[in-house]
């Protein structure tokens, strides 16, 4: 299946729901709240999330929805196709204005991503991808091919760690390994960069939920890039239980277990 219809409503979605919270973010009132998990929702997020859902539900009405700001329902478990959603992807990025936020849209086929959008509104930048078509980047009107990079040792290689997340782990990590340069960045962002070719490993070492990086994941797969969990498995999506405990490793997919291996010590 090309999934032509899919990937043109997704990319109308996500760059909605980004042009929405766009007058927000430039605000002096981000409406910001604490969720029941101590975590941070703007009324970006919920903004952006009605947008996104009332698009796809209307074009999608027999696809299942699991979204980060929608309560979840079992009944997705029985869907074949689910559209697995992250309104805000970075909404502490967000709320310190330094522009590292996403929208994440990506729809899974039994527990499989077959189709990924990511759109940084700030920089402009639409990232998207459909199974075995290629993954690619569209910026001030041009349409650009993602590849990852050719770099295969790790003192040649670049890391890409996340602004918000640290750990003693993966400083040990980086000590270890001795790579060449370690950038940080917010959300998806971190993957986009390993999926044109700008870095070449993304560890994440915490747990995270699948609507933080099924898109993230096809689309890296689409550009070359290989990403699993620590066990070196690939990830599934739509499972009762939407934590990946362990996090995950995304590589140019030159030395991925070698880089495994590294981290499980």
């Amino acid at each position: 299946m090309e999934y032509v219809k899919e990937l043109e409503i997704a990319i109308k979605v996500a760059v909605l729901a980004g042009k929405k919270i766009l007058p927000i973010y430039d605000s002096n009132d981000m409406g910001t709240m604490e969720k029941e998990d101590k975590s941070p929702i703007t009324k970006a997020d919920l903004v952006a999330n009605e947008t996104i859902i009332a698009g796809l539900s209307d074009k999608f009405p027999e696809y299942a929805i699991l979204s980060e700001e929608v309560k979840d329902s079992i009944a997705r478990l029985d869907s074949e196709y689910v559209w697995i959603i992250d309104p805000l992807d970075g909404t502490k990025e967000f709320i310190k204005k330094n522009g590292e936020f996403t929208v994440n849209v990506a729809l899974a086929r039994l527990g499989e991503p077959v189709l990924g959008v990511i759109f940084a509104p700030v920089l402009n930048e639409l990232y998207y991808a459909t199974e075995n078509k290629g993954a690619f980047l569209q910026k001030d009107g041009e349409i650009f091919s993602l590849s990852v990079s050719r770099r295969d040792r790790p003192e040649d290689m670049i890391l890409v760690k996340s602004r918000s997340h640290a750990s003693g782990r993966l400083l040990d990590i980086i000590e270890r390994a001795n790579f060449k340069e370690i950038k940080t960045s917010g959300s998806s962002i971190k993957g986009c960069l390993v999926s044109r070719g700008e870095a070449d490993i993304y560890p994440c070492l915490h747990p995270i939920s699948e609507w933080d990086i099924c898109a993230m994941d096809l689309i890296a797969r689409e550009s070359g890039a290989i990403m699993t969990g620590m066990d070196g498995v690939p990830l599934k999506y739509n499972k009762a239980d939407i934590l990946f405990k362990d996090g995950f490793l995304l590589t140019n997919n030159h030395i991925h277990q070698e880089i495994l291996d590294i981290i499980n010590i």
